[in-house]
């Protein structure tokens, strides 16, 4: 592996995982302007996936958008294939939502008040398909797998 990560990076990834930090603190936020939130448990895909299927929309995501750490930036330097990792390999425990466009300024200052950054990843679309996820050359990426699956 050409991961190149120092013991503080290697650190910090080991603790997001033993101890995931849940972003409660953002529920009001979410309560008052989100028209669909869920955890992030089982990677974004497959996550995403489910809460487009319940609402019958579809997605376009900017995968370079999505954030990450500055030890999973670092590792995704020296090894770009473990995007779909990322994507889909769960133990996420994030917040997805689906924001009004006339909702947004007031959902980020609110999850600013609370000191939990939010990040605009894609837009909700027309459609049943599944979601895209695209690269930045805006072609869609394939997954053989979408999500951790617990069996």
């Amino acid at each position: 592996m050409s991961w190149q990560l120092d013991a503080a990076m290697s650190d910090h990834l080991v603790s997001r995982y033993r101890v995931p930090q849940p972003r409660t603190v953002l529920a009001e936020a979410l309560r008052a302007h989100a028209s669909a939130a869920m955890d992030v448990s089982d990677g974004l895909v497959g996550d995403l996936a489910k809460l487009c299927a319940a609402s019958d929309v579809s997605a376009d995501i900017e995968v370079a958008r999505v954030p990450v750490s500055e030890a999973g930036a670092r590792a995704l330097e020296g090894e770009r294939n473990l995007i779909t990792p990322l994507l889909t390999g769960g133990e996420d425990y994030e917040v997805l939502s689906t924001i009004p466009p006339d909702r947004i300024d007031a959902f980020q200052s609110a999850a600013a008040k609370v000191g939990v950054p939010v990040t605009d990843i894609g837009r909700i679309v027309v459609g049943s398909a599944p979601p895209r996820f695209l690269n930045p050359e805006g072609q869609p990426l394939e997954f053989l797998h979408t999500a951790y699956s617990h069996f």
